[in-house]
């Protein structure tokens, strides 16, 4: 129901697995083609940054990613595969293919890009004391995507981001950026004579407190 509304869903690993089944995503994740199970760090490719998932990576860029999976073979045919390379569906590839994977496919999108499956864990490279750092652009991405959705809804009255002039979620998206490399500083958004903190990617109708805060680091839109 959730992702019938449109919700973002997010399917790592065995979650990948899930959402295949539950024809959520195309295709389907078989047997490693070496028959063994793979643990070990690999590099990724973004294949595209059109997406709340995505969006805080460059298009090509390279990121260190765990997997840990015996049956992270994506395979698709050939119909399926044509279909997802030419709407802009692939979220990541293998550089390095480990598992056999149709044409390298390391995560997919749905039709609607709101939901992702993948089977390496960027979960597990969010913090340098655990390995790495390259996961966290992920998640700060999908929170900033919630956030403009929050707004929108709650104070726009549109469905989603995607009901906001372009101008507006630039604005809000550059904002959320400041507040993922600053999360202590919060910045003020003035929505149609109200007022909303955002603070760590999460929009909060602030209305009492957020005149007190001053007017450095708002933004109007």
């Amino acid at each position: 129901a959730h992702a019938a509304r449109g919700g973002y869903v997010l399917g790592i690993c065995n979650g990948f697995q899930v959402l295949t089944e539950m024809q959520l995503l195309p295709g389907a994740l078989m047997r490693n083609a070496g028959l063994k199970f793979i643990c070990k760090t690999i590099t990724l490719t973004v294949a595209t940054s059109d997406s709340a998932f995505t969006n805080g990576y460059a298009k090509g860029a390279k990121i260190a990613v765990p997997v840990a999976h015996h049956d992270g073979n994506f395979t698709i045919d050939a119909e399926g595969l044509a279909r997802l390379q030419g709407e802009d569906r692939v979220a990541f590839t293998y550089d390095q293919n480990p598992n056999g994977a149709t044409a390298d496919i390391a995560g997919v999108l749905s039709e609607n890009r709101r939901v992702l499956g993948m089977m390496p864990h960027p979960e597990r490279v969010v913090d340098a004391q655990h390995g790495g750092t390259d996961g966290a652009a992920l998640f700060a991405a999908l929170m900033g995507g919630m956030a403009l959705a929050f707004l929108a809804e709650n104070f726009l009255g549109v469905s989603g981001p995607a009901g906001l002039p372009k101008d507006v979620t630039d604005k809000l998206s550059k904002a959320l950026s400041d507040i993922v490399a600053d999360p202590a500083k919060p910045t003020i958004a003035r929505i149609r004579g109200g007022f909303v903190l955002l603070q760590c990617g999460i929009g909060v109708s602030h209305e009492a407190a957020a005149p007190q805060l001053g007017a450095e680091g708002s933004v109007d839109v």
